[in-house]
């Protein structure tokens, strides 16, 4: 975890040292810790005019969640579905971007998080492009954050060229936003919904396949050219 900082060539250097090895793991992330660290930083304060009062975070996993899974994380207490609301109170929009194939077992789960949050599920292979127009109108002061989020195209930004399919994971994304209040009502309804058969049987046996391809090669998967153009498109080296 790293502070913020006003130089390009410290958070460069911080991105390039990143690896995430893009194949099925069984370690849990603590997301709900990463968020909570969030939370702690020195945000710019949501009192200046000529700013939008909203900040950005940007959760790069390649798997679920360990409360999502078990109920059991190394966490302090803290419930991950009820971090929706510190979140709002600092104007804090979520966007979750997801490594395939590990973390298309739980987009449902992370694009209900994200939605609840204000923002989007981005799949990695789309999100160098997606948050790059999207920060960039919002330094132009065209639109807010959750706006421009709220308007993407299903298509052509959300879908392009990846595994995930918006149509198929919005009515449980639906579900968990109107009726879950907890991450224990997150899991009865993931392990109940899953558990019984449904029409998408052969769709999830392909990706299934695809998966465990995938999960057979130990190429690693260097996020640093994934991302090095977009930060640089809005943050000016000093």
């Amino acid at each position: 975890m790293h502070l913020f900082t006003s130089l390009f060539a410290t958070f460069q250097k911080r991105l390039n040292d990143i690896e995430i090895e893009g194949r099925n793991s069984d370690e849990r992330k603590a997301v709900v810790d990463v968020l909570g660290t969030c939370l702690t930083f020195d945000w710019h304060p949501s009192n200046n005019v000529n700013r939008f009062h909203e900040k950005l975070v940007i959760l790069i996993t390649d798997g679920p969640s360990c409360d999502l899974v078990n109920g059991k994380c190394p966490s302090h207490g803290n419930d991950l579905w009820k971090m929706s609301d510190p979140f709002e109170k600092q104007d804090i929009i979520l966007v979750v971007v997801g490594i395939e194939p590990g973390v298309v077992v739980c987009t449902d789960f992370y694009c209900a998080l994200a939605h609840k949050i204000g923002g989007e599920y981005l799949p990695m292979i789309n999100a160098t492009r997606v948050l790059t127009s999207v920060i960039l109108r919002v330094m132009l002061k065209e639109d807010t954050l959750s706006q421009l989020f709220c308007h993407l195209n299903i298509q052509s930004d959300l879908e392009y060229n990846s595994l995930y399919r918006y149509s198929s994971v919005q009515p449980g994304v639906r579900y968990m936003i109107e009726h879950c209040q907890t991450m224990f009502d997150i899991r009865k309804r993931v392990f109940t919904y899953r558990g019984q058969p449904n029409a998408s049987d052969n769709d999830s046996k392909n990706i299934d396949d695809d998966m465990q391809s995938d999960a057979q090669s130990d190429e690693k998967i260097s996020i640093t050219k994934e991302w090095e153009w977009c930060f640089k498109d809005f943050i000016k080296p000093k």
